[in-house]
This record gives structure tokens, C-alpha cells and sequence, in this order.
């Protein structure tokens, strides 16, 4: 059992564009920061043990990537 970090974006249209389950990891485009996300949970997927580091972690998202507006933390 672990924690993962769901990414999610609303539009103008307040229809919700899913980024996915975040990697651990992003990159810069333009100088831009953009997480590298899964649709689904995979291997690549980035799976915390406990609920307050994935929270903490969720925060963090949230701050950094500029696009990202929704942050979720499931359980796995």
C-alpha cells in the first residue's frame, strides 16, 4: 500500500485535463516547469509510503508547475 500524486489541470472551459500520476520527476520547456506524468500507476509512477510525505509532496507540486491547479493524493 502507498500514495500517489494525481495532477490535474482545469481549463477555461471548467472541464478538467488530467496531467496523471506524477513520475517524481519534470523538466523545462521554455523556462517553463512541466511534470512527467502517467495516465495510469506504472513503474514509473512515483508511490510514497507514508500519506504526510505525499501530501508535502502534493504542496510542493503545487507551487512549482505553474499549469497544475488540481492536486490529489490517492492511495494505491
Amino acid at each position: 500500500m502507498g500514495y500517489a500524486i494525481l495532477l490535474k489541470t482545469n481549463s477555461y472551459k471548467e472541464d478538467i485535463n488530467h496531467y496523471g500520476y506524477w513520475s517524481g520527476k519534470g523538466y523545462i520547456y521554455q523556462g517553463e516547469p512541466y511534470p512527467i506524468c502517467d495516465k495510469n500507476v506504472c513503474e514509473r509512477t512515483k508511490i510514497f509510503k507514508s500519506e504526510s510525505r505525499a501530501t508535502k509532496s502534493a504542496e510542493l507540486c503545487y507551487g512549482k508547475y505553474q499549469f497544475v491547479n488540481v492536486v490529489e493524493v490517492v492511495q494505491i
